[in-house]
């Protein structure tokens, strides 16, 4: 349904799931979070956060740097607070990074480390596929793979992959 942007059908849903007194697990809040990214509810997104980072202050205190207004109620339904995990994490990496870039990257890095939370492939996934974009140097990539590796990321043939794509957009722009 977050794949879809459906909002109407995921609230549908998430009060069926409250009916049927069915908690929901990390990768909803994940999923919640994906969705209100999509569909414009940035707020909403980060509501969903904060009720995951509810027994870390320190981290909490991070999610204004990346447009979270607490004062503001949530539209949507936010699930019971969950523990922080690389689901929730990599879906607020993946909302916020065209608007807030390495500040947003930042941030959300630092979130993990006061939650204890490791970066997964998934992360580097995210992250490597951004900067491409961005057209970052394939040095500073490679830069990027150091640190999380260092952390216990394992590169894999698709984080390869991106970093090959860099390199050879980075000749075609010398050789243009």
């Amino acid at each position: 349904i977050a794949r879809q942007s459906d909002l109407s059908l995921a609230i549908r849903v998430m009060r069926q799931l409250h009916q049927a007194e069915v908690v929901p697990n990390t990768r909803t809040s994940a999923a919640l979070v994906r969705l209100y990214f999509a569909t414009g509810h940035p707020n909403d997104a980060l509501h969903v956060v904060a009720s995951v980072l509810g027994n870390f202050p320190e981290a909490s205190a991070i999610l204004p740097v990346l447009g979270f207004i607490a004062t503001t109620a949530p539209n949507h339904p936010i699930p019971p607070p969950t523990s922080p995990s690389v689901y929730v994490f990599n879906a607020l990496l993946s909302g916020i990074l065209e608007d807030y870039r390495n500040a947003g990257i930042e941030a959300v890095l630092e979130m993990m480390r006061i939650t204890g939370v490791r970066a997964d492939g998934a992360t580097l996934i995210i992250l490597l596929s951004h900067k491409r974009r961005e057209r970052t140097t394939s040095r500073e990539m490679l830069r990027l793979v150091h640190i999380l590796t260092s952390s216990g990321v394992t590169p894999t043939l698709q984080h390869l992959n991106i970093l090959l794509g860099r390199m050879l957009d980075q000749e075609r722009e010398v050789a243009h």
